[in-house]
């Protein structure tokens, strides 16, 4: 690593805008000037990218560039590089098309370019370093649950549970049997929102959540409901795809027994839905966190 100089993070416009956010959770890729390389099949995903980080004070530049521009991403990189050269460079591969990827690795190791080559694995979150050293960094933080929403459009409402702790007793005790299990889970409370309202002005939709949470770099939405049935799974299942259903799981507490729970249960998965009553509640832990392990179980059968 080079001391007494500015990190630059380099990153491509994606569809998934969580992989591109992981390095600001580590502090050996947390940039202070980060370049995004943009195209304008997703420029909306890159201007997204691009909000979420100015809480954290970085410089930012944008690059636009054709997702089949190989010659014109090589020269981009190698402009970059030669401009900061006395600077410590992080590449990200993760982001963008192939294409890209290849002509930014080119780019960069034909420079002979300070800092290294990273990709992010999607399902752990973990950083692996590619180049010039192979070396993989495990990612053991949750990421922001505001930044999550926002990466898929959203405005976020709600409370944190932290602050309900200090303000409201009796809240807290009416909801403990969901957000103290929850919070043993994640570790901080305060990654807890309650009553959080998911708000996509483009699309006219404003959904209610009882709580809201991440573990690692996937997000839990919690639903209490009274009862069960086919739409709700079929609703609920729809929106957790338009999220992106690899990174977004909801459960849905219906604090009863239902009579047809296994039906749902095996179609709820096929949405990421995990179904939660009187039966099972007190499992919600090792759920969430054997949550991957679920889903890929039952998919194989």
């Amino acid at each position: 690593m080079i001391t007494n100089s500015k990190r630059v993070y380099i990153c491509f416009a994606s569809d998934n805008i969580i992989p591109d956010l992981i390095p600001f959770y580590f502090p050996e890729f947390k940039p202070d000037i980060v370049v995004l390389f943009n195209t304008a099949e997703k420029s909306d995903k890159g201007k997204r990218f691009l909000d979420i980080i100015k809480k954290y004070g970085v410089d930012i530049r944008e690059e636009l560039v054709s997702y089949i521009g190989y010659e014109e991403t090589i020269g981009k990189i190698r402009q970059i590089i030669k401009q900061y050269k006395k600077n410590e460079i992080i590449l990200n591969l993760t982001g963008g098309t192939k294409i890209m990827s290849l002509a930014a690795y080119e780019g960069f190791v034909s420079e002979k370019s300070n800092g290294c080559i990273i990709y992010i694995n999607a399902d752990s979150g973990n950083v692996i370093e590619i180049y010039p050293l192979f070396k993989e960094y495990i990612f053991d933080k949750n990421v922001d649950v505001g930044d999550f929403v926002n990466s898929f459009g959203y405005k976020l409402k709600g409370s944190s549970f932290s602050d309900n702790l200090k303000s409201n007793r009796g809240l807290v005790l009416s909801i403990k049997k969901t957000a103290y299990l929850l919070s043993e889970i994640i570790g901080e409370s305060e990654n807890i929102i309650l009553n959080g309202l998911l708000t996509n002005e483009d699309r006219k939709q404003s959904l209610l959540f009882s709580y809201i949470f991440t573990f690692r770099n996937h997000l839990f939405l919690v639903k209490e409901l009274r009862k069960i049935n086919d739409r709700d799974i079929y609703d609920y299942g729809h929106f957790i795809r338009m999220l992106g259903k690899d990174y977004v799981t909801l459960i849905l507490n219906t604090n009863k027994n239902c009579h047809k729970k296994d039906k749902y249960f095996k179609r709820g998965l096929e949405y990421n839905i995990i179904m939660l009553n009187s039966g099972n509640f007190h499992k919600i832990g090792e759920i969430v966190k054997n949550i991957k392990l679920v889903y890929s179980s039952y998919r194989e059968n």
